[in-house]
């Protein structure tokens, strides 16, 4: 998977959907650990993380997969 189109600049262009999800998820992901580590004390901190597993989890739950 190293070798891929979506790892390549030059060939992103062969895989478009991929590198949008890719880059959508890297997005939210740094908008997770931004919005724990702006948090001051860590009982906050706490509290995000609950909250961010609880909204994470509904849509796991709710599938009907």
């Amino acid at each position: 998977m190293l070798n891929s189109a979506w790892n390549n600049p030059k060939l992103q262009w062969q895989a478009p959907n991929l590198t949008a999800l890719i880059e959508r998820t890297n997005r939210i992901a740094f908008w997770a650990a931004s919005l724990v580590l702006w948090q001051p004390f860590y009982m906050e901190r706490a509290r995000v993380i609950e909250k961010l597993i609880k909204i994470a989890v509904v849509p796991i739950s709710s599938s009907t997969c």
